[in-house]
């Protein structure tokens, strides 16, 4: 842990780097939970027009 902060203050472009990769990391999570999501929605609007 202190060798990694020690890093972090070292170097703190890696610090913006790593939470750039973080955030797209996570907003890839989110599409690819919403988009199923979507999919079973669409799937089921017809039956519920019906």
């Amino acid at each position: 842990m202190f060798y990694l902060s020690h890093l972090i203050l070292m170097n703190p472009l890696l610090v913006v780097l790593t939470v750039i990769y973080r955030l797209m990391m996570i907003s890839m999570m989110m599409t690819l939970k919403i988009l199923p999501v979507n999919l079973m929605m669409t799937k089921r609007s017809p039956i519920i027009s019906l």
